[in-house]
């Protein structure tokens, strides 16, 4: 019995070393069964000796190195991927509302600019572009631009992301059957669909790790960051860096869309939301304003969330 508790304290520590120093996460709450699961198949690939126990196989996988490919294996192992299209349909709500105001007075000349940091198969990206071309169908402004940048630390996630193919489930989860029929095909081998091929033309999917700098091509004035469900699994201080830098990013009338659950981590990133956001995680940066054909607030977010800075 104490050989078995010092191997799992021995195996959660070195997975929450990896997890931390390589992405600054949380070692996630799994049970014992899974965890050892998620470790042998971590680890079969750096190690010639698979009858080893769970424990040994990791620590002569890390003793090996711990180089880049054994840190994005444990991430890989033990990333968090659940999602769905459309999640948080209150963010989604008032990016609609957003766009259908703002959109509309935007120069031909100037791009709508969202980034989606921690993208992982694609479903948040694609329900942007899914959004924006419905509203380019109803001829909005048909001379309005909107790119948008989505990234993963999992390059697993990325690559799946970039193909486009989700099975009957993660197809249907979110997704009203009419959006279903109008942007997937259903492909040959049953029960897996392809977005369309229209809906990646304002994408740009690339790896990009929270814990360094953007790459060079991210415009440092963005409209709209999508980052919910991803904070929370940070360690406390590093997520309050990774917001802060977030916000930094944003241009002086951009958004940052959390999750209900995360609003404590945008309070301490030094945001405040109104009494109308009701915790929903929708946030404006510390120098937030409208340009000023937009200073009515309820001309964009009648009806829905709204947040203010302590500075405001």
């Amino acid at each position: 019995m104490y050989s078995e508790k010092y191997e799992e304290a021995r195996l959660r520590s070195l997975i929450s070393s990896v997890l931390e120093e390589g992405a600054g996460l949380c070692s996630p709450q799994i049970n014992y069964a899974t965890l050892l699961a998620r470790v042998h198949a971590v680890c079969l690939g750096f190690s010639d000796r698979p009858l080893l126990t769970p424990l040994e196989l990791l620590a002569h996988a890390h003793g090996k190195g711990y180089n880049k490919e054994f840190r994005q294996s444990v991430l890989e192992g033990f990333l968090t991927r659940d999602t769905l299209f459309f999640r948080d349909k209150d963010n989604f709500r008032s990016l609609q509302k957003w766009l259908e105001k703002y959109a509309s007075f935007t120069p031909s000349n100037q791009h709508i600019k969202i980034w989606a940091p921690a993208c992982a198969s694609g479903q948040e990206a694609l329900s942007i572009s899914m959004l924006w071309h419905k509203l380019q169908q109803d001829k909005y402004n048909e001379d309005a631009k909107l790119e948008i940048f989505a990234s993963d630390i999992s390059t697993r996630s990325i690559a799946k992301a970039k193909s486009g193919i989700y099975n009957n489930f993660d197809a249907q989860c979110g997704l009203a059957i009419g959006d279903l029929l109008n942007f997937f095909d259903r492909q040959e081998d049953f029960g897996l669909w392809r977005a369309k091929t229209f809906l990646f033309d304002n994408i740009k999917f690339f790896e990009h790790n929270l814990l360094h700098s953007p790459p060079s091509f991210l415009p440092r004035k963005l409209d709209w960051i999508f980052v919910p469900h991803t904070l929370r699994d940070f360690v406390e201080n590093t997520a309050t860096r990774v917001i802060t830098r977030l916000a930094s990013l944003l241009s002086p009338h951009g958004w940052l869309a959390l999750s209900p659950s995360e609003v404590e981590i945008g309070f301490r990133a030094g945001f405040k939301e109104s009494e109308a956001a009701h915790k929903q995680g929708l946030f404006a940066r510390s120098t937030f304003s409208y340009p000023d054909h937009l200073q009515s607030n309820s001309l964009l977010f009648d009806n829905t969330i709204y947040a203010t800075s302590l500075e405001a």
